[in-house]
């Protein structure tokens, strides 16, 4: 008795999937109980041997993978759609999800790209032609400089990333991550040494000529005094307009304090940057809604988070390391 291909899928299908015996199946299907028994012990055993089967070789084998790896390292920016079409006009064809899963095991994850301001050649020449100057410093001619710089606060809520919240429980302020349309903000000014943080100093509207000269009296001399107790400090500063006024230079000449030379847009070699990356993320914790709560909180977080006096020393000793990455890399961004 010839049985056709759909009858003996049926058959193995009552079978797999429904409880009825073998003598109902061979009612359903019109054959005699034998077939049944048959056409089962040979399903059965083309499953045990479909089973047994070595599965198919791996679509992307050691040596196509270390090439893929090798154009992912050469091109940081490509996604995995971009691979897979890189990798097709080379003949294999993989799927995106196979090229991010074998990326992953390997530790090479996507990743939100760092910002950093725009360098153009000249630039990087400036930056070079600086590191070069200060290649020679140790720590401890770094240990003699008292870091300055200014930058913006915004009034915020208090603000998480995450918060543990059960199911159906009832939302309050902390649960919610609080900012304004349109924040105030404000201007601080701070500088520190290797002996601790300096002064911190609110500025109300935009730093200028007139306001730098006021805070160089008021602030600046002070601040050299109290870091170096004799006349061997130097102060450094960025290339802000306001830092460079005539007026300004004349200052600092009355006061006899000496300027560090530095180059423009170069925030990533001043190390006041790390401090102010430290105020900000603390300062998220924090409720800063208004310009009076803002102060409070930046002053108080500048004067006695642990953090940042345990790290002053770290930065200043950082600088000779900046500056042999810097040439490294030809004047271009650092990884600070």
């Amino acid at each position: 008795m010839v049985i056709s291909a759909s009858t003996r899928s049926k058959i193995i299908t009552l079978h797999r999937f429904t409880k009825k015996s073998k003598h109902e199946i061979a009612k359903i299907a019109g054959v005699d109980r034998h077939s049944v028994r048959r056409i089962l012990k040979e399903g059965e055993g083309e499953r045990k041997q479909s089973l047994n089967k070595r599965g198919p070789k791996p679509k992307l084998d050691q040596d196509k993978f270390e090439m893929l790896l090798s154009h992912s390292l050469e091109h940081p920016d490509k996604t995995s759609i971009d691979l897979r079409n890189y990798l097709a006009e080379k003949g294999i064809l993989v799927d995106p999800s196979t090229i991010r899963r074998r990326l992953n095991q390997v530790g090479r994850k996507a990743r939100r790209p760092r910002k950093k301001q725009l360098l153009t050649q000249r630039m990087k020449d400036q930056r070079l032609d600086w590191a070069n100057v200060y290649k020679h410093w140790t720590k401890e001619d770094w240990k003699r400089v008292l870091f300055t710089d200014e930058t913006q606060f915004y009034c915020q809520g208090q603000r998480s990333q995450w918060v543990r919240r059960t199911k159906g429980e009832k939302i309050n302020e902390k649960h919610i991550s609080q900012f304004a349309k349109f924040p105030q903000k404000m201007m601080f000014w701070g500088s520190f040494s290797y002996q601790g943080v300096g002064s911190l100093r609110p500025i109300e509207g935009i730093m200028d000529a007139k306001k730098y000269i006021q805070v160089i009296q008021e602030t600046i001399t002070k601040d050299m005094s109290d870091a170096f107790s004799t006349d061997q400090g130097k102060l450094q500063q960025d290339l802000a307009p306001c830092h460079r006024a005539k007026k300004v230079i004349s200052e600092f000449s009355k006061h006899n304090i000496e300027l560090l030379y530095w180059p423009g847009n170069s925030p990533d070699l001043n190390p006041i940057e790390n401090l102010w990356a430290i105020v900000k993320d603390e300062q998220k914790k924090r409720d800063s809604g208004t310009k009076d709560k803002l102060k409070d909180v930046v002053i108080d977080i500048w004067f006695n988070n642990p953090k940042i006096s345990e790290y002053c020393k770290v930065l200043v000793e950082s600088m000779p390391n900046r500056i042999k990455e810097l040439i490294q890399n030809n004047g271009s961004h650092i990884n600070y």
